[in-house]
């Protein structure tokens, strides 16, 4: 499963960030039409806008990437609040996607997209103690460590003689929605897609998002000449060089913590666990009272959230 994610990058760097995965082709940004709001941030549950990469027609270069909300709204939905028709559409299961109720509609009409984040969060069950370790699960860096990504500037990433050189994202495999809200708005939603996990990832979880790790991939499933189930042949199963980890503080469990510190690497003890999480505790404390002192009414609420 995939029920928290990680995306530090503005909407500014963001399109060019995604070139490591569409090559020459740089998505354009647009924003919600329903006016939804991505926030940069560290710890990011389902209900919040995310960057999600689309194709907006039939030809290879009308990419688009917008924010889109996390939580696939059911087609048959009728309330005015979109997060309030009652299921878990976080994640969606790739067997049996196109028999799905949910689902299906979307998939016969190429509502296939990308969810670009810097990584998801995952947690590890501890043998006899009961409590977990969580991990951040993220793409093979070639340029610097994937923490760096709070702190990089387009300048810092970007050029036409050499591409992208910052942090590179992670593309994961999503099937969208578009919901008309009370007032006649397209409302865009997601779910990522899962599978089964293999002998590379069964180790933290016993499902991982769809990983798509080349251009191709990416071509392929945004393709609107492939249909159905062909669609779904090009998510093939996980592979070592596509996703790599390391340890974080368990301070990641509280969503209301968005230290940048959660995405650096913690060191554990002879049980998984992490040894010492002060400094993060010490950062969500910070983060607390810098949102007492100087509110910001644009941010989303957390106080509901849960892991």
């Amino acid at each position: 499963m995939c029920g928290r994610t990680c995306c530090t990058l503005s909407p500014e760097v963001m399109p060019f960030a995604c070139t490591t995965l569409t090559g020459s082709k740089t998505p354009i940004w647009r924003e919600a039409p329903d006016g939804g709001k991505y926030f940069p941030a560290n710890n990011i549950p389902p209900s919040r806008y995310t960057p999600v990469l689309w194709r907006t027609g039939s030809n290879p270069r009308d990419l688009t990437l917008q924010p889109m909300l996390w939580g696939f709204i059911p087609p048959w939905h009728r309330g005015e609040v979109p997060t309030k028709h009652g299921l878990t559409t976080n994640n969606a299961r790739l067997e049996g996607l196109g028999e799905s109720k949910l689902y299906k509609a979307a998939l016969s009409q190429n509502r296939r997209c990308v969810v670009v984040a810097d990584g998801f969060y995952e947690w590890k069950k501890l043998d006899g103690s009961g409590s977990k370790q969580p991990y951040l699960v993220y793409a093979p860096q070639e340029n610097g460590p994937i923490e760096s990504c709070p702190d990089i500037q387009l300048v810092d990433g970007w050029s036409a003689a050499t591409g992208w050189t910052g942090p590179r994202p992670l593309f994961m495999a999503g099937i969208y929605s578009i919901w008309e809200n009370a007032v006649g708005q397209e409302v865009f939603s997601y779910s990522i897609i899962t599978r089964e996990s293999n002998e590379v990832f069964n180790w933290l979880h016993h499902r991982v998002p769809a990983i798509l790790s080349n251009p191709k991939e990416v071509d392929q499933w945004l393709d609107p000449e492939l249909k159905g189930d062909e669609a779904l042949k090009v998510l093939i199963p996980l592979i070592k060089t596509q996703l790599t980890w390391h340890p974080v503080s368990p301070d990641v469990g509280n969503v209301r913590n968005q230290s940048p510190g959660l995405q650096k690497p913690v060191p554990l003890d002879v049980k998984g666990k992490a040894k010492d999480t002060k400094s993060g505790s010490a950062s969500l404390m910070s983060n607390w009272l810098k949102k007492a002192a100087k509110p910001n009414k644009d941010e989303p609420d957390t106080k509901k959230s849960k892991p």
